[in-house]
């Protein structure tokens, strides 16, 4: 089975400290460029505000440390630079910080670095303040979810569900452990109502769709899909994940006609729905539908590999003027195909003038048995025609 990507948490980040950090810049007789920057990194600012405390010297009897450290260490860690990020929130705590949510951040970047035992003992530290915030709970539960403390980690989802009851993080949370472990039917069992009563719509049917499928549930992962697909009948994002289940399944008719489906929605995805049809082997379908593709070099790309598929070599052999145009000769593999098809029409010259640009070793050993088959049918051509 494979390991799901990501489990769908919603950490803090820097966002979560907006409000104290207003709340302090605002109050502050600290130097100017220490209260813009908690204001810029408040409103999300983060060069601007990086610009301004490199203004300030972190040596001057007049600044506030604690806080200087706290806001460098906010930078580092929205530049993911981890250990940067905890070296100030530390140099912040010796500094005398007395806001309990630096031990949240702390927690973050511990466990952006995989030290998960460290991330838990700062959540410890964090006291009631890290109580009040629900994602504390959400990050309390992956870190023992790491370190394989899966009762643990239960037991954290329970607390924060308790805490939060208007929160379905918990139950998200719960439903992607149990997909984790490969316990599919008890997970559909808990995404049913978390699904009816979830303010993320078509997306969270999408993202336990396409975990389900990640894990090998494909058959679950389409019935989850259909039912979205009735709820949201407009929505491309959902149509193309259902297909994709049923990719999985090697269904690709059923596949082809749900793409052609959002094709319809959204063209751009007209060359997706006519390559599956290709796959699936409905050609005068999928060239059909080559004919709405509005990218010119993706099309015409496209339409050579039907109509060789097809056995329409004149129609091939035709497109020299629009490969040449349209650059397409510098993929080789168009200009073997190309090459053939003249072959298969009987203008030997022409094909043996394209076959002679091929480099790439494999195509160039298909070169040389076309060009003896050539000369085969010069002597008899009743064997080629």
């Amino acid at each position: 089975m494979k390991k799901l990507k990501r489990m769908l948490l919603c950490f803090l980040v820097i966002s979560s400290a907006t409000t104290s950090l207003n709340s302090w810049a605002k109050n502050s007789d600290q130097p100017d460029s220490l209260a813009l920057a908690a204001l810029l990194i408040g409103d999300g600012n983060l060069h601007r505000a990086n610009t301004e405390l490199d203004k300030l010297d972190p040596k001057a009897d007049d600044l506030d440390r604690a806080q200087y450290h706290l806001l460098k260490g906010l930078l580092a860690y929205k530049s993911a630079n981890y250990d940067r990020a905890n070296g100030h929130y530390l140099a912040s705590l010796k500094n005398g910080q007395q806001d309990l949510l630096i031990h949240i951040y702390l927690a973050q970047s511990y466990y952006a670095l995989q030290d998960y035992q460290s991330a838990l003992m700062a959540i410890a530290n964090s006291g009631e303040q890290g109580k009040a915030l629900s994602s504390v709970y959400s990050l309390q539960a992956q870190c023992h979810w790491k370190l394989k403390q899966y009762e643990a980690a239960w037991l954290a989802l329970d607390t924060g569900a308790q805490q939060f009851s208007n929160d379905n993080r918990f139950d998200r949370q719960k439903i992607y452990y149990l997909i984790e472990k490969g316990l599919y039917q008890s997970a559909i069992e808990i995404a049913q109502p978390f699904l009816e009563t979830s303010d993320g719509g078509e997306k969270e049917y999408i993202a336990l769709g396409r975990a389900l499928r990640g894990s090998g549930q494909t058959q679950l992962a389409a019935q989850v899909l259909e039912k979205a697909k009735l709820l949201f009948p407009q929505s491309t994002s959902v149509i193309t994940e259902l297909a994709h289940a049923y990719m999985k399944q090697d269904k690709l008719i059923t596949a082809s006609d749900l793409f052609a489906q959002a094709y319809i929605l959204q063209p751009k995805l007209a060359a997706d729905a006519s390559e599956l049809y290709r796959q699936a082997g409905r050609l005068y379908r999928a060239l059909n539908i080559n004919g709405e593709i509005q990218d010119q070099k993706a099309k015409l790309k496209q339409r050579l590999a039907i109509l060789v598929e097809l056995g329409d070599f004149e129609s091939v052999a035709a497109m020299d003027e629009a490969l040449n145009r349209l650059s397409l000769y510098d993929n080789q593999d168009i200009r073997y195909a190309h090459a053939y098809a003249l072959f298969r029409t009987g203008d030997f010259d022409h094909a043996k003038l394209q076959l002679s640009q091929l480099t790439r070793a494999d195509l160039f050993r298909k070169a040389s048995e076309l060009r003896k088959a050539m000369d085969r049918c010069k002597d008899a051509a009743w064997l080629c025609y």
